[in-house]
């Protein structure tokens, strides 16, 4: 329960009128001017007057009746504006609002400046051969190359025949030397696998030629011949 109070008598009229204008409760008398009405109010020994709220008085005031003029005088001058009072305390933080609508698309920027040239990177591995290109054409024919010398005057050769198992050797006579040679073989399947000459040295002709025949992978067993072409 709240009560107001004023300390002097003087202010008496000033807390009627506030009552008044608050809407305290006005109570008219029989036989009062019309324009009285009676009050009931507060008041304790010093002489202070508090308003009555609820029907009753705060401890150590008692009930006062008062008549009061219910004239309304005119309208007062609007006072000056008060003080800013301070600032209130921060309110509680608000739910968050829903998301907003997708904004439009922005203008297209500038181009950006031309970024430096970039370290080179290392050698790729190497590609795959390439298909064999095609035949070029056949090329002009080369002039007629100059006349060789003549060469000197050969001499009679002989051939000379030896035959073996597999393996045979003939030989020139002396004083002769192998121009060339070769073999035969009597056996059926036999490969001539060795055909060469034999004798002679780094420094001197050959004086020989020899021959070896194979059969599925190993010496002939058959009767073969060799030949050499013999020449001084």
């Amino acid at each position: 329960m709240k009560f107001s109070t004023i300390k002097s008598k003087a202010r008496v009229a000033a807390l009627i009128a506030v009552l008044v204008a608050g809407g305290a409760a006005v109570v008219s008398t029989a036989g009062a001017s019309g324009n009285l009405g009676r009050i009931q109010v507060c008041q304790d020994k010093s002489g202070m007057i508090a308003s009555k709220i609820d029907g009753a008085c705060p401890a150590h005031f008692h009930s006062v009746t008062l008549d009061v003029n219910t004239l309304q005088g005119p309208a007062g001058k609007t006072g000056s504006a008060g003080k800013t009072g301070p600032q209130g305390l921060r309110g509680p933080r608000g739910f968050r609002g829903a998301t907003g609508a997708t904004g439009a698309t922005g203008p297209t920027g500038n181009t950006g400046v031309l970024g430096a040239t970039g370290a080179t990177g290392p050698t790729g591995p190497t590609g795959p051969t390439g298909n064999t290109g095609s035949v070029g054409p056949t090329g002009d024919t080369g002039s007629v190359g100059p006349t060789g010398d003549t060469g000197a005057v050969g001499t009679d050769s002989v051939v000379t025949s030896a035959a073996a198992a597999g393996t045979a050797s003939a030989n020139c006579a002396s004083g002769t030397y192998a121009i060339g040679g070769g073999g035969s073989s009597a056996g059926s399947g036999d490969v001539l696998s060795v055909s060469q000459p034999v004798g002679g040295s780094s420094s001197t002709p050959a004086t020989g030629w020899t021959v070896t025949f194979t059969n599925a992978g190993s010496t002939s067993t058959s009767q073969v011949t060799a030949y050499a072409i013999c020449s001084k």
